[in-house]
């Protein structure tokens, strides 16, 4: 059974289009793999569910060479970050509300950078601050309850 034309150029430029992703992401995943030998970082490659590392004279081995380096260097990624998002004194008190400032800083598991944040009952939409709905959930409620009476 024949296709009709259209079915046909639209399943070519389907495959067309798969390819061509798929060589940019090999030509990207080359870039990277580069970028990790120039600093000295083993390439893992996952060959039947077994994990191999590239040493650098190019050879895979099935131990982990970074395995204690690996976590030295996350302690000092994690407090060069927290040292340097540490908010001016004016941040601090334009951001801190109601509450302490340990709940309205958050650190984020995967980067260790520290955000801040209002707390969840003045969370808006896109960050916005918006007031507690509750008349009891904060001192900042009880003006605009009395003016609303």
């Amino acid at each position: 059974m024949k296709k009709p034309l259209r079915e046909y150029l639209a399943d070519l430029t389907e495959f067309v289009n798969v390819n061509r992703i798929l060589r940019i992401g090999r030509r990207a995943t080359k870039k990277a793999q580069e970028d990790n030998r120039r600093m000295g970082i083993p390439n893992v490659y996952s060959i039947n569910g077994q994990l191999y590392y590239e040493l650098p004279n190019g050879e895979l081995t099935t131990e982990d060479p970074m395995a204690g380096q690996t976590q030295e260097s996350e302690d000092t990624h994690s407090e060069n970050d927290s040292n340097e998002a540490k908010p001016s004194d004016e941040q601090s008190e334009s951001a801190s509300s109601t509450e302490t400032d340990a709940s309205s800083t958050e650190t984020t598991e995967g980067t260790g950078e520290t955000a801040i944040t209002p707390p969840k009952s003045h969370a808006g939409k896109n960050g916005a601050v918006m007031k507690p709905k509750s008349r009891s959930s904060s001192p900042s409620a009880k003006p605009t309850a009395t003016a609303d009476e």
